[in-house]
């Protein structure tokens, strides 16, 4: 049996198109989302509309929570007009049906306990245990049950989304996986004289995941997608800089937040 695993969208139409197609092409019948399907991007009803219509099973990340709040309870101004300019590119359906969504998915494959999730087991923002660089006790605290977990047993394989990095660890006896990002793909050590292309990032990317005759594999995949016709629609979207930054550059807009991240973990950024 084999299952694609997607999860950050972020409003990014062309590329979960893409993503959709290359999955029908492998044969893969069964679909997971692991949030984040709205937000940053400008075409948020569409990729709702796509998830609801492809995915088996979806689950909310981070943006999905906050951009289907009730507006009006914002804490802030300008919380208050972000949530709403965010709501203004969905229909009430996609709204009520984001605020719905579960925290957690779990399932037992070969009798080891697969939970996946969007970020954390205890927070759907969590950059704490789920960094590339957070030590071997913080890494453990994603396989442990938590405040979204469905079962109080610590799982044995643990995937997730959130940080848009494609990676696969092992410790513990335990497989911890990224799948990266369907619509934002980022790398975040960067250096302008040690960067290879951009294009061995700035690519869809998604998780397969088949279990034959008691055999696991795990594959990355990226697919390229026309990142300008995405934008080409959304010269007028209030986040257009930011959006098309990203897209183009496969770079965090938030710097600063990277390197608190990563002074944290142990990271010089003036060394990188």
């Amino acid at each position: 049996m084999k299952t694609a695993v997607i999860t950050d969208i972020h409003g990014n139409r062309e590329a979960l198109k893409r993503i959709l197609e290359d999955i029908e092409s492998r044969g893969i019948k069964r679909i997971i989302c692991l949030g984040d399907i709205v937000a940053k991007g400008i075409h948020n009803h569409d990729c709702v509309q796509l998830v609801k219509e492809k995915c088996d099973i979806a689950i909310a990340g981070n943006c999905d929570e906050y951009f289907s709040r009730d507006a009006l309870k914002a804490e802030s101004g300008r919380e208050r007009k972000l949530i709403e300019a965010y709501q203004a590119t969905m229909e009430k359906e996609d709204i009520e049906w984001l605020a719905s969504l579960p925290y957690c998915h779990e399932e037992s494959i070969n009798g080891r306990l697969v939970r996946m999730f969007h970020a954390g087991p205890d927070s759907l923002s969590n950059d704490e245990s789920n960094t590339l660089y957070a030590s071997p006790n913080k890494r453990f605290r994603m396989f442990e049950a938590g405040r979204y977990t469905i079962s109080k047993e610590t799982a044995d394989i643990v995937i997730f989304g959130h940080v848009h990095i494609q990676t696969m660890t092992r410790l513990y006896n335990r497989t911890l996986i990224c799948c990266g990002s369907v619509g934002n793909p980022l790398d975040i050590i960067r250096n302008p004289e040690k960067d290879g292309s951009v294009s061995n990032t700035a690519e869809a990317q998604y998780l397969i995941m088949e279990d034959h005759a008691g055999t696991q594999t795990f594959s990355f995949v990226q697919v390229p997608y026309d990142i300008e016709k995405e934008l080409i629609e959304g010269k007028d979207f209030f986040e257009y800089e930011q959006l098309s930054y990203e897209l183009r550059n496969a770079a965090y807009r938030r710097n600063e937040k990277i390197r608190a991240i990563l002074t944290r973990d142990g990271i010089s950024f003036d060394q990188i």
